[in-house]
């Protein structure tokens, strides 16, 4: 028996470069990272030399394996057979291969066809949410209701979006992307937070309660209002979450206008670590390759979600009551108890939900 030796060495090299170059580029539009002329002809350069110093080590090491080969084969009549020695196990083993695969054939039932392992179920491709550079990623389909015990939520039939605002108040835009939401994961939840880099206009009992009512109007199985989830570090949401859906992938929705100060996060790393970070571009706030290039510096796994979130601001709206920002749902309730500057005062009327 001879050692094998690939007759096409430079196609494989050929081949290995191509591939090699193709990831390369795919990595610089992943990251957008720029790649100009002479970059790339570095780039080629770089890569033909490692090929060819892989491709000569291949066939060097065949040459002499050949080369032995030979030389033992030569030696045989002078070392009466023993230069042979080192092939034994090598037979041996190729000898036993067929007797086994009879003896394996022989010992199946008749009429018994060899099983395939099925399909993970609940997994389907879809449009979904695509890693940075838009390539597309598996959704998972929409799980049945979760069974609770003890609080905590069995383990969901894929990822769990958490979404936490400020919710102060919410806006359309908040609106446009919890429905967003619900159409890329299978379990979607949100609640109302404090903000330690914002001064927020409302305490954040009132805030929670108005997410919740859109939550509500909004009326989707897979979206739910989890105040219990709030906290001003997202780590200790985080925590709270894996607590509540263990085994479970966790999902971190931040807008577009938050990607600059996720560095500056308390734990930052181990914020990126617990979770993928889901970005949902903001019409106003696009995102820029540099602070995407920090995030998965810091270990974090990007998403940009395939979502256009309008450009209202929740900021503007308590600046300049606008109700055409504002979600058609909440309009009553903001204009009963004189929120945000809508409607009359009544002070006497606490904001509850009925």
């Amino acid at each position: 028996t001879g050692v094998a030796a690939n007759p096409l060495v430079l196609l494989d090299l050929a081949g290995g470069l191509a591939c090699d170059t193709a990831l390369v580029l795919q990595l610089c539009q992943l990251y957008g990272l720029p790649m100009h002329g002479a970059g790339a002809r570095q780039l080629l350069r770089r890569l033909s030399g490692h090929n060819a110093l892989l491709g000569g080590a291949q066939l060097g090491i065949q040459l002499a394996l050949g080369a032995l080969r030979q030389l033992l084969l030569v030696a045989a009549p002078l070392t009466g057979g023993l230069s042979l020695a080192p092939a034994a196990p090598v037979a041996l083993a190729q000898a036993a291969r067929p007797a086994r695969r009879r003896r394996t054939t022989a010992e199946r039932p008749a009429g018994r066809p060899t099983r395939r392992p099925a399909a993970a179920p609940g997994y389907h491709r879809s449009p979904g949410a695509p890693v940075a550079g838009r390539a597309q990623r598996a959704v998972p389909q929409p799980p049945g209701p979760a069974a609770m015990s003890n609080g905590v939520d069995k383990a969901a039939e894929g990822p769990v979006a958490l979404f936490g605002t400020s919710a102060d108040p919410p806006t359309r835009g908040h609106q446009a992307l919890l429905e967003g939401l619900v159409q890329l994961y299978p379990q979607v939840a949100t609640w109302a937070s404090d903000n330690p880099q914002k001064l927020h206009g409302a305490p954040l009992e009132q805030r929670s309660t108005l997410l919740g009512e859109l939550v509500a109007a909004i009326g989707d199985p897979r979206l739910s209002h989890r105040q219990e989830l709030s906290s001003p570090w997202a780590i200790t949401t985080l925590e709270q979450a894996a607590a509540q859906w263990p085994g479970s992938e966790l999902v971190f929705v931040v807008g577009s206008d938050l990607a600059a100060q996720i560095p500056s996060w308390k734990q930052a790393e181990a914020v990126l670590k617990a979770c993928v970070l889901a970005i949902a571009p903001r019409a106003g706030w696009p995102l820029q390759p540099k602070q995407l290039e920090q995030l998965t510096q810091l270990g974090g796994r990007v998403v940009i979600l395939p979502l256009q979130v309008p450009a209202t601001a929740s900021s503007a709206v308590r600046q300049t009551p606008d109700p055409a920002q504002l979600p058609a749902a909440l309009l009553p309730l903001l204009l009963k108890h004189n929120l945000y500057g809508l409607g009359e005062p009544n002070l006497s009327q606490p904001l509850k939900l009925s």
